[in-house]
Order: structure tokens, then sequence, then C-alpha cells
């Protein structure tokens, strides 16, 4: 942070410490920011949003965010992509339980299971995965 963005930085830590989301018509000129935070918050957090003159939200709220989305939505979106390009009828029982296990309880267990051998539990090795699913 440089010495331009202490002034804002410490306005909001005083008057709004908890704001992570700030809407131009709805929040900063209703609560009457200073032009100097509304100008920081412009340049320096994420536009997320038209509504209310534009949203913007704290770049670690944001990505905090996203990130929490993105591992509950992707491994059930990715899997759930792959399906339909796959005929479940001729693949072998092993991949069928390894997309079961990434589409129910996400794509780390499905790693998980994938280089565990079936029968015996024994880890393997990235070939021996390879040779088993493909």
């Amino acid at each position: 942070m440089n010495n331009n963005d202490s002034k804002p930085t410490q306005w909001l830590l005083h008057n709004w410490p908890n704001v992570r989301i700030a809407a131009k018509t709805t929040l900063m000129e209703r609560q009457q920011f200073p032009n100097y935070v509304q100008e920081y918050i412009q340049e320096k957090w994420i536009k997320v949003s038209d509504a209310s003159g534009g949203t913007w939200e704290e770049p670690i709220y944001h990505f905090q965010k996203k990130e929490k989305i993105y591992k509950r939505d992707f491994p059930r979106i990715a899997a759930l992509g792959l399906l339909p390009t796959i005929n479940r009828n001729q693949i072998e029982q092993n991949n069928r339980k390894a997309m079961e296990i990434i589409n129910t309880q996400g794509i780390e267990a499905g790693i998980k299971h994938m280089f565990t051998h079936p029968r015996t539990g024994q880890a393997m090795s990235y070939s021996e995965m390879r040779s088993m699913y493909g």
C-alpha cells in the first residue's frame, strides 16, 4: 500500500471497519463517504455490478468469496460436464466409481480414490493409475 492509499484506508477502518461491499448510491453517497474514499474504492476495489451507481467489493473479500464458490461448485460441475461425453455402459466399473466419487465428494476425494488400488488399498504410482483408469 502506498501513502495515497493510507488515508482512505484509515478512514474506512475508523468509520466503517466491517464494510466489504460498497455501492455508490446506497452506501457511499447516503453515508457521505468523502470523495477521496469513494475514489479509492472505485480505483482499488473490484467492481462487481453497475447496480446502485456501481457496486465494488474489497479485493480480499471478493477472492475469498469466489474461492468458496469455486471449491463448492467446480468439482460437481466438472464431473457433470464429463458425464454426457462418456457412455457409462461402456466404461469399466473402476472409472464409473471414480466419477461417482468426484461428483459426490469432490475432485480431491476422486484423485485420492484413483491413486489407491481398489483391491489392495495400497498407493499406486501415476503409471499404475493411468493403466487402470486410462
